[in-house]
């Protein structure tokens, strides 16, 4: 079952983290940061100055952003 990103739990972090929670409790979904000085494959999606990580499938109507494997690391 699928939840939007307007429905979630937004917490603003430190360092421009903000992180999109479930608000059933089943944890991050979206983690929007500024990138860092070095690559780390499976991180997450790299977007200008930010980086998406998404440890959750994600679908962009109609796009899916499928997890990525180290985006809780």
């Amino acid at each position: 079952m699928g939840q939007a990103l307007a429905e979630a739990t937004v917490e603003a972090g430190e360092d421009w983290d903000t992180v999109y929670r479930c608000r059933q409790g089943c944890g991050p979904i979206l983690i929007v940061s500024r990138h860092g000085d070095i690559p780390w494959e499976g991180r997450g999606y790299r977007i200008g100055d930010w980086v998406l990580r998404n440890p959750r499938d994600l679908y962009i109507q109609p796009v899916r952003m499928p997890a990525s494997p180290h985006a809780l690391d």
